[in-house]
């Protein structure tokens, strides 16, 4: 669902309350829905709270916001919130499924892989 956006710019919206680390951190990928002249995209390059939260984007090339914006989505692809769990795996990321990693025995789970073979 969208959150309801006020245009300020070009590159520039707010939205109603402090969302400045929730949902606009610098860096978060956004998606604004400028009605009529579609959607348009950029990344948060700045974030403010004063009455509202104020944000700046870096539009990706030929998109600039209008004043037709009602709303605007947001990624969840902050690398900070992402977990880091790369140490985990092998070099190649492919890691082996052995019945140790998924907790069952040799014997069960030859018998699953047997299954899911067939």
């Amino acid at each position: 669902m969208a959150i309801a956006a006020t245009y300020i710019a070009a590159n520039s919206f707010s939205v109603s309350g402090d969302m400045t680390s929730s949902d606009f951190p610098i860096n978060i990928r956004v998606k604004a829905d400028c009605g009529a002249d579609g959607f348009k995209y950029g990344t948060v390059s700045s974030s403010a709270f004063s009455s509202v939260t104020t944000v700046t984007l870096v539009m990706d090339a030929a998109n600039s916001l209008t004043a037709n914006l009602v709303g605007v989505f947001h990624s969840a692809d902050e690398p900070a919130s992402l977990p880091d769990h790369a140490a985990q795996h092998g070099a190649s990321g492919r890691d082996a499924i052995t019945p140790a990693s998924i907790g069952a025995s040799s014997k069960s789970f030859a018998v699953a892989m047997a299954i899911a073979l067939r």
